[in-house]
């Protein structure tokens, strides 16, 4: 999470999830550095499998979110853009009711469970949530300082902690 300006009237975040752009791009490297011995047909099979697996991570995971909170305008801005392209949506700052910390537990192994965190801004007027991330790479301590920093802006209660069922390793 990066802030891009704070000020008491103004607080603009931005979640860009490098780390998905950056194994994409490891994938497609690796195509062309890795030389997979067998034939022709095999090799291109290989790529078209890594090629995929690389937008399809993209697709699914790579947006950036930027949430602009502006109190003198009385309206947030939240706006996710990647391969797909960019929505933006706008809504007033009075309908931010709460935050919401989810915990996901999945299994990495059979005796050990992983742990990931989103955060969510609920909205009053509809059952509506809005994610500040766009993906599942937020840990505990990121997760709380985001829930903290955009609670105590909007002045409201402190984040609620809910746990979400648990998922296997390939359901997020």
């Amino acid at each position: 999470m990066q802030i891009l300006e704070q000020t008491p009237q103004r607080l603009v975040i931005r979640y860009n999830p490098v780390h998905r752009w950056l194994m994409a791009a490891g994938a497609i490297v690796y195509i062309f550095v890795a030389g997979v011995s067998g034939t022709a047909a095999a090799r291109a099979i290989y790529a078209l499998f890594l090629l995929s697996f690389a937008l399809i991570l993209l697709l699914w995971r790579g947006d950036q979110v930027t949430c602009a909170f502006d109190k003198q305008k009385g309206r947030l801005t939240y706006q996710r853009s990647g391969l797909r392209g960019t929505t933006t949506t706008v809504v007033p700052l009075p309908t931010v009711s709460h935050i919401t910390l989810q915990e996901r537990r999945y299994r990495k192994r059979s005796w050990r469970e992983g742990r990931v965190y989103w955060v969510y801004l609920e909205l009053r007027s509809s059952r509506e949530r809005l994610a500040l991330s766009s993906d599942t790479f937020f840990n505990l301590e990121k997760a709380q300082n985001a829930a903290w920093l955009v609670s105590d802006f909007l002045g409201l209660p402190p984040f609620s902690f809910i746990e979400a069922p648990p998922l296997s390793l390939f359901s997020f």
